[in-house]
């Protein structure tokens, strides 16, 4: 079974909130200019990191590894597996998986995976 995945609403929500809070206090406490440009940066950057989305991964039960979409295998580390995000490592590059960034199913699948493989 692959498993793909798409940006997250519920991450750009979070970064959004974040960025117009800060942004406001700025506005506030220091010149509405600096916080009119902290808040477009931070929208932007916020922006761009939810558009990253890991690869199409498959579990291969011969060879027992993490496949990419091109059946070669990569290394996944997951340092975070939380109730409401899963933060994976795959080939060094660092990936957060939202409850909207695949159906309930495949995150499951996923995080029981991961939890089998960091027990052995």
């Amino acid at each position: 079974m692959r498993s793909t995945f798409v940006p997250s609403r519920l991450a750009l929500a979070a970064h959004l909130g974040i960025a117009s809070l800060i942004a406001l206090a700025l506005w506030f406490w220091l010149d509405w200019r600096l916080g009119l440009l902290a808040w477009s940066g931070l929208c932007w950057l916020g922006w761009y990191e939810t558009r990253r989305v890991p690869p199409a991964l498959r579990w291969s039960t011969l060879r027992s590894c993490w496949q990419d979409e091109r059946e070669r295998e990569v290394d996944i580390v997951a340092f975070r597996l939380a109730p409401l995000v899963i933060g994976l490592k795959i080939d060094g590059r660092v990936f957060w998986l939202w409850p909207d960034s695949a159906d309930g199913e495949t995150l499951w699948r996923l995080r029981r995976r991961l939890r089998q493989r960091s027990e052995h």
